[in-house]
């Protein structure tokens, strides 16, 4: 399987900052995957 690089977008932040909806928008914007660290921490 040949892996190809894509562009990857961090948003960092502290707890509250409105990160995820940052993120959500985004993803939803750009048509791209997101993942929340919430979701795996």
């Amino acid at each position: 399987m040949k892996i190809k690089n894509k562009l990857r977008i961090h948003i960092f932040g502290a707890s509250g900052s409105v990160t995820t909806t940052l993120g959500n928008q985004l993803a939803k914007k750009l048509n791209y995957k997101h993942f929340d660290n919430d979701e795996y921490y």
